[in-house]
């Protein structure tokens, strides 16, 4: 039979929770978690036992923050394998008006590389859109002054 050091009841909802910290074995004191559940599919009774390092790495769980889903995640994108005619006409008119690929391809929801497919399908040449790295110039000091 356990040592049951403290005990505490509490209702929550349709449930009641009983915990009971209880003399572990060696890796110091445990914690018995009693559920029971009194309406539903789960009705009954349900136990659980953690050490006390496993509460401790369930505790540091918790308090971890959640990071934000990114926005331009894979599961973001939605796979579109075709374009349909009227689609192709309008991709190819607004790269020809100077949207970028990459542009298209987020608001049809797919890679650039397919938008370029588009566009070399329908005989458009796909330029580097990258846009020009701005010339550096040194400054008057760093000239060397020859006298």
């Amino acid at each position: 039979m356990e040592t049951i050091l403290h005990t505490e009841v509490f209702d929550h909802f349709d449930k009641t929770y009983l915990l009971d910290r209880i003399k572990g074995s060696g890796s110091g004191p445990a914690v018995r978690i009693t559920e029971t559940v009194h309406n539903g599919s789960r009705r009954g009774k349900y136990v659980l036992e953690v050490d006390a390092s496993v509460l401790e790495r369930i505790r540091a769980f918790l308090e971890k923050p959640i990071p934000p889903a990114p926005v331009s995640s894979p599961a973001a994108i939605k796979k579109q394998r075709w374009f349909n005619g009227e689609q192709q006409d309008a991709i190819t008119r607004n790269y020809l008006k100077g949207v970028t690929s990459d542009a298209l391809a987020l608001q049809y929801g797919c890679k650039a590389a397919e938008i370029e497919a588009v566009l070399r399908a329908n005989g458009i040449e796909v330029v580097d859109q990258t846009p020009p790295k701005p010339k550096w110039y040194r400054s008057k000091r760093n000239y060397d002054r020859k006298r």
